[in-house]
């Protein structure tokens, strides 16, 4: 969120769930923000990275590390190395009983957010 717009419509995005989500909601129904969309991306300054066709840039490629020197040689960086298996709670458990429609609300993501808790919990002593 760090470098997306600050706020949109008056809510805040950076330091916001909004800064993971769409931040300027544009759609082909709904283009009369294109302007702001694009201006963001360009911030980003893409051309000095990469050329006309997309193409990394030959100067930013030899910058790039080899060998040893890359994070991913490093075995806490790579999970391939130093895996364990994770151990998952049952889905089932965090399903949300819909029998009567319309009867009980629910949040995906208050519901993710508890899985993802006992998810942690379980594997705490693995440390992955």
């Amino acid at each position: 969120g760090w470098t997306g717009p600050k706020s949109w419509d008056g809510e805040p995005i950076e330091g916001s769930f909004r800064a993971h989500q769409i931040p300027i909601p544009v759609d082909r129904n709904h283009m009369e923000h294109g302007d702001k969309l694009v201006d963001w991306l360009k911030s980003y300054k893409s051309e000095e990275l990469f050329d006309e066709n997309g193409t990394l840039k030959p100067e930013i490629a030899a910058i790039i590390p080899e060998g040893q020197a890359r994070m991913a040689a490093n075995p806490v960086t790579n999970g391939g190395k130093l895996t364990k298996d994770l151990i998952t709670p049952n889905i089932d458990d965090y399903a949300l009983d819909k029998k009567d429609h319309g009867k009980e609300d629910g949040s995906d993501m208050t519901e993710l957010g508890k899985y993802i808790r006992d998810l942690i919990e379980l594997n705490k002593d693995n440390k992955n």
